[in-house]
């Protein structure tokens, strides 16, 4: 399954965080959603951007660039996104990009 929709099936039910990759009451941001959904603990700060989980966040990477200016998802998540969503808009537009891919 496409992970992409998994991370927003994790901010549904969690709930979106801001500057935190996961709240103690369990929210998450975007990349915390992406990083759960691969399986991940989402505040796992050793993380690489490589196999799976780095394939989809550059897919992620892509849509914030050419739409919003930026390649930090961080920043899209903390400071331009004006809710969740917003955050499920761009993870839904990387859904279907991935699967156009396959």
């Amino acid at each position: 399954m496409n992970k992409l929709w998994e991370a927003i099936d994790v901010i549904n039910e969690r709930g979106w965080a801001r500057r935190t990759m996961r709240s103690p009451d369990g929210r998450v941001c975007l990349i915390g959603a992406l990083r759960t959904a691969h399986g991940y603990n989402p505040s796992d700060c050793a993380l690489r951007n490589e196999g799976a989980y780095g394939a989809d966040r550059d897919i992620v990477v892509g849509i914030i660039s050419s739409e919003y200016g930026t390649k930090e998802p961080t920043d899209f998540n903390d400071d331009i996104a004006k809710s969740k969503e917003d955050v499920i808009r761009v993870l839904e537009k990387a859904a279907i990009k991935k699967d156009e891919l396959v």
